[in-house]
């Protein structure tokens, strides 16, 4: 209570006061408060704390990798504050913030209501409705966080924040944040999956009279291939199902023979603590820092399961769906002809519930029951699911399309500035950020087989001794990136990028043939016709460089070819070639 009652009474002192101009923000909530103003929110700034209860500074000593420093926020007592500081953005883009943080001495005040928010934490805080966290580490040692959003449609800034544990969550001890990164990314409605089997537990539970017993179960090699073959189905399945609205890129299948020894209770049953300890350990080390959409457990829980056929728990700010091994084959046994159905319905109700979290009116997908379908003996409810994912599902009550789509995870840098503003103590004088200087930008080219290194140049530095250049996707068709890293008096980095085209490709009649040049990178052709002053798609050709005019009916007309190249973000095409005029 002690901390409560200071506040209290530091608030009893002065009336608060809020003065708002274009230039600055001033806040005055009596003696507990500092004044700061924002006219700098384009470096990291203040934004919330109680004066005495926390420090600010740029520490040179305890940084991440070859980030020159770190910001440190320091909680003397218990408070919750954050720096913050504004991003220009683009409208409806996916964006990508993270920070390696760590945590010393941390201890959550008696007053906290909720410690999920407390220690070292990232955020979006302004505007309101896209307010987000990341997950919250009190872990002395280096870990990074994340969190993705999207946004508006008019949108061009975004207020990003650094925290030591919000409102509610008050902490005590230091946060450092470090490698601090904010990346664009595309929408994909092709989803990474990482799926974990589990194939030894050894964990204290108790029985149904409370006594405490060593619960002993693995898993053989045939099951872990049943659980392998299932989940191939399952990929194959969401694609077909959906008709390509939406589907599984990859699957990461991973065995952890490294024995469970911490299990949960959880709905009159047990289940892998995926939130903290040993159990979120394991996926960590399954995971190999590699980021997914959606992440499988399977255990060989048995009689000890919780309730019902899977269970969703929380990891890292990650969803994780759990399932018992046993369940799983006896419904696998039970409906042969669809033996994915189980992965299948946890992934579809996964589904409905985002869609619902985003409009509770026009999200909510009613159940298999409410909209005429029946369990079918062979395929459980394959119909239901095919038209869920596909958009059909009669009644008109749908998923809101936008849960479809995940980042791509092909991230290109926005800006990794760490420069403090003011209110933040600094000592000594730190490196300039790159993105200070003047660099030029790069046009457009056309891919000829080989790796393109296009040349740049950053005005009042010299490449090598300030700057360094290296190339990122350049030797394919789709979009590259020269990555300019400050060195020396410099640090930081910037990302430019670039779009690699196919070449136009170039077509004549050869007697009752069209014939067109290869051209590099592309995956296929398309033909178009004109009768008139209109291209129209006359046939995908795939591979081929030729195309049998035979097949056209006759009249006269001007056809034209352009190569394309597949991507998970959609087809890239290159221009027209020249027409040709055919007459049948």
């Amino acid at each position: 209570m002690k901390n409560i009652l200071k506040r209290i009474l530091c608030g009893i002192t002065t009336a608060a006061v809020m003065i708002t101009s274009s230039a600055m923000i001033l806040c005055v909530t009596a003696s507990a408060t500092k004044i700061f103003k924002t006219e700098n929110d384009r470096a990291w700034h203040l934004e919330y704390w109680w004066q005495d209860f926390s420090t600010y500074s740029v520490d040179t000593k305890t940084t991440y990798g070859d980030s020159p420093y770190s910001i440190k926020i320091k909680n003397i007592d218990y408070n919750n504050t954050h720096i913050g500081r504004t991003f220009d953005v683009k409208p409806n883009t996916c964006y990508h913030f993270s920070a390696m943080v760590k945590y010393s001495g941390y201890k959550l005040s008696e007053d906290a209501y909720d410690a999920s928010f407390s220690g070292a934490g990232i955020g979006v805080t302004a505007p309101w409705d896209m307010h987000c966290f990341s997950e919250f580490i009190t872990e002395n040692k280096w870990q990074r966080v994340s969190c993705d959003f999207i946004t508006g449609k008019d949108q061009k800034t975004v207020g990003l924040s650094l925290y030591n544990s919000v409102e509610s969550s008050e902490c005590r001890g230091t946060a450092w944040f470090s490698d601090i990164k904010l990346e664009e990314c595309e929408q994909i409605n092709q989803w990474n999956v990482l799926a974990i089997a589990f194939t030894n537990i050894s964990a204290p539970v108790k029985d149904d009279n409370g006594k405490q017993y060593t619960y002993k179960k693995t898993m053989s090699t045939s099951d872990v291939s049943n659980v392998k073959n299932w989940l191939g189905s399952f990929r194959s399945s969401v694609g077909g199902l959906s008709n390509g609205h939406i589907g599984i890129r990859n699957i990461d299948f991973v065995t952890c023979d490294t024995p469970v020894t911490e299990l949960s209770s959880s709905s009159g049953g047990y289940r892998l603590d995926t939130k903290s300890g040993k159990g979120r350990d394991l996926i960590d080390k399954a995971r190999n820092g590699k980021d997914y959409d959606y992440i499988i457990a399977i255990l060989p829980l048995y009689d000890i399961k919780p309730w019902g056929d899977h269970d969703y728990t929380k990891y890292r700010q990650m969803s994780v769906c759990q399932f018992d091994y046993n369940t799983l084959k006896k419904f696998a046994n039970k409906y042969k002809k669809f033996p994915e159905g189980m992965f299948m319905d946890a992934f579809v109700g996964s589904l409905k519930s985002a869609s619902l979290a985003i409009d509770q009116k026009n999200g909510a997908v009613p159940s298999y029951s409410n909209t005429g379908y029946k369990i079918d003996p062979d395929y459980e409810l394959k119909s239901w699911y095919a038209d869920v994912l596909s958009g059909t599902l009669s009644g008109g009550k749908n998923l809101i399309s936008s849960v479809l789509y995940v980042p791509s995870r092909d991230y290109v840098l926005v800006s990794d500035d760490m420069t403090p503003g003011e209110n933040i103590t600094v000592k000594g004088t730190l490196p300039t950020h790159i993105s200070s200087l003047s660099v030029s930008k790069i046009k457009d080219k056309y891919y000829s087989g080989k790796e393109i290194k296009p040349s740049v140049t950053v005005k009042g530095a010299v490449k090598g001794t300030d700057y360094t250049a290296t190339y990122k996707n350049c030797n394919a068709v789709g979009r590259g990136s020269v990555i300019i890293k400050g060195k020396g008096k410099y640090t930081g980095t910037v990302e430019l990028t670039f779009n690699i085209k196919l070449k136009k490709t170039t077509a004549k009649k050869s007697g009752s043939v069209l014939n067109w040049a290869k051209v590099p990178g592309a995956d296929g052709y398309v033909i178009y016709y004109s009768t008139g002053s209109k291209y129209k798609k006359l046939a995908d050709i795939g591979a081929s460089t030729s195309y049998d005019l035979t097949k056209l009916k006759s009249g006269s007309y001007t056809l034209a070819v352009r190569a394309y190249k597949e991507t998970p973000y959609g087809g890239i095409y290159g221009d027209l070639s020249e027409g040709v005029n055919v007459k049948k």
